[in-house]
């Protein structure tokens, strides 16, 4: 390859084609989520992996999406089942349970739905401009881990802090009517974290798919 103007020519394509720097990724010279025809930087010795940061990010993106989402969806699905045997018991036990997941519930969520929706937004920025259903699949993943940050800014988080200064011993008359609109959003940010888990693997199996055939 040869510089020109701040561009890269490649001779061998026997075409007057110009590459721009500024926007050559690993994906168009056959990295993550596919491979473009005529284009092998292993063979024809183009630095292209050297030159930039797409590559290792997309990667790990790759890696990462489906195991912080996979982490959060079961840490839901687990409170969840909690949430549904706590049913049967009066306001009391609930409020003492509910106080004692403060401790740690929130952290582990903020440590993984965080991460979880920067690797799915990654992933779209990868895959935005690639034909096929790569696309598609981190576009869903992003919108449904969207919606559960969005349900549980607005409702969880905010009866969770109130049921942190409730008293044990005399929770507040209407318990029952908040834990039961408190379960049924986490019933909705659960499924959809879980579908959004499902959506980056099928993205993650596909990249590797199209990688191992470039």
């Amino acid at each position: 390859m040869e510089s020109v103007g701040g561009r890269i020519a490649d001779p061998n394509t026997g075409l007057s084609e110009v590459i721009a720097v500024g926007v050559m990724t690993p994906a168009y010279f056959g990295g993550e989520y596919g491979s473009h025809p005529g284009r092998d930087p292993e063979r024809r010795g183009c630095p292209v992996r050297s030159i930039g940061i797409m590559g290792p990010a997309a990667r790990f993106a790759r890696f990462a999406g489906p195991v912080f989402t996979g982490l959060y969806a079961g840490s839901l699905l687990t409170l969840l089942v909690l949430e549904l045997e706590l049913r049967r018991f009066d306001g009391s036990v609930y409020t003492q349970v509910a106080q004692i997941n403060l401790i740690g519930i929130p952290w582990l969520s903020g440590a993984t739905l965080i991460p979880a929706m920067l690797c799915a937004a990654l992933s779209v920025v990868v895959t935005i401009r690639r034909p096929g259903t790569a696309k598609w699949w981190a576009l869903s993943a992003l919108m449904l881990l969207l919606t559960v940050f969005v349900i549980s800014s607005a409702i969880n988080v905010q009866i969770t802090a109130a049921e942190g200064r409730w008293t044990v011993a005399a929770p507040p008359a209407d318990w029952a009517v908040q834990r039961d609109h408190w379960q049924v959003a986490h019933a909705i940010r659960t499924i959809a974290a879980t579908v959004a888990f499902v959506c980056l693997n099928v993205l993650a199996v596909s990249g590797r798919r199209q990688t191992g055939k470039a």
